[in-house]
């Protein structure tokens, strides 16, 4: 995982997923190993892929 820095925008909403229980498993076990709380490890792991994908969707102009 990168070391992000998570900056909070605006009004905070509560959102409830349903996930299977393997996964929510497997997040455990890496938030475990690195010792981070599991709704925070999820947060800048969103965080992350929005970030990600909207790079993707409006690349910057190359130059050359």
């Amino acid at each position: 995982m990168s070391k992000a820095t998570v900056i909070h925008h605006g009004k905070k909403v509560r959102i409830t997923l349903d996930v299977a229980e393997s996964l929510v498993k497997d997040i455990d076990e890496i938030r475990k190993k690195i010792g981070v709380d599991r709704g925070a490890l999820i947060k800048v792991w969103l965080h992350e892929k929005v970030k990600q994908e909207k790079a993707v969707a409006s690349p910057k102009e190359s130059t050359g």
